[in-house]
């Protein structure tokens, strides 16, 4: 199954083409989601690091909430883990004396994989930030009375 990237991300990535544009996209608001609940310390750590950065440049939206959630809650998992990990040993001899790996380094393994996937989603890996194209901020029309000021006003 392949996912079409949206447009916003295209458009800051410089990859967008209007030749190849259906028009289908759909409007958003640009509404900052919140925070869910039921995340953990590191992970609200992390939404509030990043949530306001992602939707300052047009990636972030509120319907975007779970993909946040899901990145965030992989790296929460993958930074405890990671911490727990520096004072166990990396692997452990079991009743039969067979050396058997820590199963925390496997949880670890598979927490950093789940958030380096939702990262690439987000645009937050470092190849992905390497495409980004940031467009500088529309200017704002002028208002009526400023336009009527600037033909009156003309040299």
């Amino acid at each position: 199954m392949t996912v079409k990237k949206p447009t916003a991300l295209k458009k800051i990535q410089g990859t967008y083409r209007t030749d190849r544009d259906s028009n289908t996209g759909v409007l958003l608001p640009n509404k900052m989601p919140r925070c869910p609940s039921f995340l953990g310390d590191a992970a609200k750590r992390e939404w509030k690091r990043l949530a306001g950065q992602l939707r300052d440049v047009g990636i972030l939206k509120s319907v975007d909430r779970a993909a946040l959630a899901a990145f965030c809650d992989s790296f929460g998992r993958w930074e405890e883990l990671t911490i727990e990990l520096q004072n166990e040993p990396a692997t452990f001899t079991t009743k039969t004396g067979y050396i058997a790996p820590n199963p925390k380094v496997k949880q670890a393994t598979t927490a950093k994989n789940d958030m380096l996937k939702w990262a690439a989603q987000l645009g937050l890996t470092p190849s992905a930030r390497g495409r980004l194209v940031i467009e500088a901020p529309a200017k704002p029309e002028d208002t009526l009375a400023q336009q009527l000021f600037n033909l009156v006003n003309e040299d």
